[in-house]
């Protein structure tokens, strides 16, 4: 079961829009001070930010690795400068895991150079005294080397908070360069939908699911836990992402179906007894995977219908969610109740 699927539908921003001249932006990777957190934690950041950025249609934005590759080459054209107190040349490149370290315009403005981009954003999340955290968010103009708009956000320092943080300042910033971008609720309804996405997402990869002792249960928990997520993003009332979400809710039971007509390997016990016990096994588990299966096709069925009635109704009939539903409840019935 493969998931390409997911990303290119997510950065089509859902549906074919005209093409419109945007400036092209270089984003860099988030940075932190007086605060360590986990490299998964950052490199989720900086995936999530990319992909908010890139569907919200205000910027052509520059993929990740073409960015730390145009950092490695500038810092091979420019090495570091031993400057004196009162030399004017630009201060040096900087680089630590990755383009981390490059936070200067003077640094961004040669990547930006080699990348033809006019705009670079970059967020920095520091720790003030209070022991909150600061979620701040530059949006620069290359070519005249200044900060276009800036924004800032505090709360918690905990992950889920610091999502949060980064999705505003986000949205704001987007929200400041162009006046025709979707509204900022929009923005923070995909936001939410993104993040659940990339959960779903890593639970669709290929060889995710133990089957150790409880696994059936804690996928159900994990399952229900993430439907909930999915009815939560109708809360900010915008309906194309509540009808996305609602077209993901049903992949959600079909996964599982899947995972429940999945038949695990007999037991040492059953080959011992030879071919003939081997194939008798699987023909009972199969029986009996398709019983358990039953009631989450029917649900996956169900939210797929209100799923394609909704977007009927909302005229989202053509978005690409839409589309992906209406062939996978086609398969579906393809293959029986």
């Amino acid at each position: 079961m493969r998931v390409a699927w997911l990303v290119p539908l997510i950065l089509t921003g859902c549906r074919t829009q005209p093409v419109v001249t945007r400036p092209t932006l270089a984003m860099f990777q988030v940075q932190t001070e007086h605060l360590s957190l986990p490299t998964p934690t950052l490199k989720a950041l900086d995936t999530h930010a990319h992909r908010l950025v890139a569907t919200s249609e205000a910027f052509r934005v520059v993929p990740q690795p073409q960015v730390t590759q145009a950092l490695k080459r500038a810092r091979r054209a420019h090495p570091r400068v031993r400057s004196t107190p009162h030399s004017r040349a630009a201060p040096p490149l900087r680089a630590r895991r990755g383009d981390r370290r490059c936070r200067t315009l003077a640094c961004q403005a040669r990547v930006g150079d080699t990348l033809h981009a006019g705009r670079s954003l970059s967020l920095q999340i520091t720790r003030n005294l209070l022991g909150q955290c600061d979620v701040i968010g530059n949006l620069n103009d290359l070519a005249n080397r200044r900060v276009a708009h800036a924004a800032r956000a505090r709360a918690g320092c905990s992950e889920p908070e610091l999502a949060r943080l980064v999705d505003l300042v986000l949205c704001r910033l987007v929200r400041l360069q162009h006046e025709d971008a979707s509204p900022q609720r929009e923005c923070l309804a995909r936001a939410e939908f993104l993040w659940i996405d990339r959960t779903l997402e890593a639970m669709l990869e290929p060889g995710t699911t133990h089957r150790r002792e409880g696994w059936q249960v804690r996928m159900a928990d994990k399952v229900l836990e993430l439907k909930r997520e999915y009815d939560h993003v109708a809360r900010h009332g915008v309906e194309r992402w509540t009808v996305a979400a609602l077209c993901r809710s049903g992949r959600l039971y079909e996964y599982v179906a899947g995972q429940q007509r999945e038949v695990p390997p007999a037991p040492s016990s059953i080959r011992r007894q030879g071919l003939e016990a081997v194939q008798q096994y699987e023909e009972q588990q199969r029986r009996a995977g398709r019983q358990r299966a039953m009631p989450f096709d029917q649900q996956a069925r169900r939210l797929y219908r209100q799923c394609l009635e909704r977007a009927e109704r909302s005229k989202l009939a053509e978005d690409s969610f839409t589309a992906q539903a209406r062939a996978r409840l086609t398969m579906l019935d393809r293959t029986g109740p």
